[in-house]
């Protein structure tokens, strides 16, 4: 039902099209970085990046409009931040303990981490067993 007056208002008004272009090379360009970050770093830290921003841009307009968060806005806030890094910093110290077996070798434990070419899961290269 909108796509008539859509083409009428381009017709009218042509420099819409650049923005228009532009809207979708971005746009385009956005998906592509989400993508990377996710493949790269994983949801968890994509999701904090997220709510980071977000959160930013709620204090930019509370200072711009003059309107202050309230006291159970804030620990709404301080409950969702700290789930996040929670979640991130857990996973960091995870990966940074040395893994064991039951005799204290670092042989023949598994990881599902980060391999060395970025791929998600699979085997712990660095303390894998290399021979049975």
């Amino acid at each position: 039902g909108q796509l008539v007056d859509s083409l009428v208002f381009v017709i009218r008004n042509p420099e819409s099209l650049w923005w228009i272009f532009a809207l979708s090379m971005a746009s385009a360009v956005v998906q592509l970085v989400i993508s990377f970050t996710i493949k790269r770093f994983g949801a968890v830290v994509f999701a904090t990046i997220m709510t980071t921003r977000q959160f930013f841009s709620v204090l930019l307009s509370c200072m711009y409009f003059a309107t202050p968060l309230q006291p159970w806005q804030w620990v709404g806030t301080a409950v969702v931040f700290a789930a996040l890094y929670y979640k991130v910093l857990g996973k960091a110290v995870l990966k940074a303990k040395p893994h064991t077996d039951a005799e204290g070798s670092p042989r023949g434990s598994y990881e599902a981490a980060p391999l060395s070419d970025g791929a998600k899961g699979g085997i712990d290269r660095e303390h894998a067993e290399t021979s049975p």
